[in-house]
């Protein structure tokens, strides 16, 4: 009989809409100013949190949380000491973010959509009024984006006769080679945008700006096709971990090199 109760008992809580073992808590269960659909409906994107606009991508939480819980979880495990919890997050790879607590394969891939979607629509909203006019404005505009990668990526900044950002590029991920960069494409990329010179910048995951040999041979040969073609390389920018090395402005001497000199060493 015992056994009988126990089993009335469960199918009571679950004709009476109690939790079931295991459930997972549904945002419905939330008082309705808590709710982020309900929330993004009545006053705008703008008003939710992180936490909350996460929580929409996520949809759903996982057994014992809600999906606004969990993002709180994910922004909680990517924060650090001065670092920002949401960029981390945007710049983990998909099997990085898989590796998340109740992150299948589907929630990482909408995440990481989202994120692209950002990335790209911050490249595009380019502005007359952006000026780069020193290796500190181009390593603070791209610091955030590129300090937590995991990864060496290679970006190249494309500027102006006034030194106005005209457009930007990733080439592409892994270790800085000549071999890796297509030159070529690098200056079709100019000239297509009306660039009157360019800056190259690149990671170090190590989270060292300190530029290896190869980072200078780069340097080098650049710097050679710049004055060929017309578009000249301006700078070559290493970023560290909130530190960055300017080929422009730090003890190497390639870029105050007279054009003649030093670029066949």
């Amino acid at each position: 009989m015992p056994e009988r109760t126990g089993l009335m008992e469960r199918i009571q809580k679950e004709m009476t809409g109690g939790e079931r073992e295991g459930r997972k808590p549904r945002i419905k269960d939330l008082p309705p100013s808590e709710r982020p659909y309900e929330l993004l409906e009545e006053k705008g994107a703008q008003t939710l949190t992180d936490a909350q606009l996460l929580a929409v991508l996520l949809q759903s939480g996982t057994v014992g949380e809600t999906s606004v819980e969990m993002a709180l979880r994910l922004l909680s495990q990517c924060s650090g000491e001065g670092s920002d919890p949401l960029v981390r997050l945007c710049s983990l790879r998909l099997e990085e973010l898989r590796a998340f607590k109740g992150m299948g394969r589907v929630k990482a891939i909408k995440v990481k959509a989202a994120f692209e979607l950002a990335v790209r629509l911050s490249n595009r909203q380019v502005s007359s009024h952006i000026r780069l006019n020193t290796p500190e404005d181009l390593a603070d505009r791209y610091m955030e984006q590129m300090r937590y990668l995991k990864e060496e990526r290679t970006r190249v900044v494309y500027l102006n006769a006034k030194m106005e950002l005209a457009g930007d590029v990733e080439l592409g991920t892994g270790t800085l080679t000549q071999s890796l960069v297509d030159t070529r494409q690098i200056f079709l990329n100019g000239f297509s945008r009306g660039a009157f010179a360019f800056v190259l910048l690149h990671n170090h995951p190590s989270g060292d700006p300190a530029p290896s040999e190869e980072d200078a041979v780069l340097t080098r040969h650049l710097k050679k096709m710049g004055k060929i073609m017309g578009l000249p390389l301006v700078d070559h920018i290493v970023i560290g971990d909130k530190c960055y090395y300017s080929f422009a402005q730090g003890e190497s001497r390639i870029l105050q090199e007279d054009s003649g000199e030093g670029e066949d060493e």
